[in-house]
């Protein structure tokens, strides 16, 4: 009996992993790094950038996270194509909790909107890049 529910916890932990796109491994953790920019966010700077005049994205993602990594290349073309209109950050919500533990996020990727610090809005769950330019279009 011990042997069958322990049997039957693995296969659900596996299960979950794959939903959410694997382990946290060394390699998958690099590959999301570059996918994401690899840019360390300080606490200063993240402070400071969602406080300008123009609207902030930020893109809280994590290493093991499926829908954040299809997310990322589209993500990182939004911060190229919006330099000097908008600010477009990615903060490993694991590599950076002192930044993360300031919103309860609920999932990931979430992705939050902000502008003279202001939150204006919340969006929870994988969007397409039509759906971020958008979204910052909108709030421009």
């Amino acid at each position: 009996m011990k042997i069958s529910i322990i049997s039957s916890l693995a296969i659900i932990a596996t299960i979950s992993l794959a939903a959410c796109g694997g382990a946290n491994t060394g390699s998958d953790s690099q590959e999301a790094t570059s996918s994401h920019g690899g840019e360390e966010i300080t606490l200063e700077k993240y402070k400071s950038t969602i406080a300008e005049d123009k609207v902030t994205m930020v893109d809280f993602y994590t290493t093991w996270c499926g829908p954040c990594k299809r997310m990322a290349p589209d993500v990182v073309k939004l911060k190229k194509e919006y330099a000097g209109k908008a600010n477009v950050l990615q903060v490993d919500a694991e590599g950076q909790m002192e930044i993360a533990s300031m919103y309860q996020l609920q999932g990931y990727p979430t992705i939050m909107f902000f502008k003279k610090g202001n939150l204006l809005a919340t969006e929870l769950g994988g969007r397409s890049y039509d759906q971020l330019k958008a979204k910052i279009e909108s709030l421009k």
